[in-house]
């Protein structure tokens, strides 16, 4: 159990520091484009327009998505482009990176968030081992949920 504590730390100091790539110089003073991972620096997590593929399953809510070294990330922006949130995940463990206006709003199985009792609930992101849940209340306040995913 402290091993996979230790690692879990280690993937999450990892995941922090990921943005601090995007201010890499290429030898002739432009920036690098590429990292060798499926998406560039220039443009990649954090960003309010990534290079990265929508997965959004709603309209409302852009869904980034990042594969890296066996870590997925999430990266949720508003139809603006703001950063909202950005989730780590291999498989059913999940975690909420420190990017994003709405870091602290996320519910998962590490960390409990009230749900407001006049939410209106919506399905942002799906795959096998989690949902992505939007609670929005009535005052447009949103509350995010790693569910266990449905079929």
């Amino acid at each position: 159990m402290a091993t996979l504590h230790r690692t879990l730390a280690y993937v999450i100091a990892a995941g922090a520091l990921a943005p601090t790539a995007n201010a890499a110089l290429a030898e002739d003073g432009g920036p690098i484009i590429s990292d060798g991972h499926g998406f560039k620096k220039t443009e990649g997590l954090g960003a309010p327009a990534p290079v990265a593929p929508n997965v959004s399953i709603d309209p409302t809510w852009f869904v980034y998505k990042f594969d890296r070294e066996g870590i997925e990330y999430l990266q949720v922006n508003d139809r603006a482009g703001n950063v909202r949130l950005v989730l780590g995940a291999i498989d059913n463990i999940v975690w909420t990176l420190p990017l994003g206006d709405q870091a602290n709003q996320v519910s998962t199985s590490l960390q409990q968030q009230a749900i407001p009792a006049d939410a209106k609930r919506s399905v942002v992101y799906h795959s096998a081992e989690f949902d992505l849940v939007a609670y929005t209340g009535a005052n447009g306040v949103v509350v995010w949920a790693v569910e266990t995913s449905t079929p």
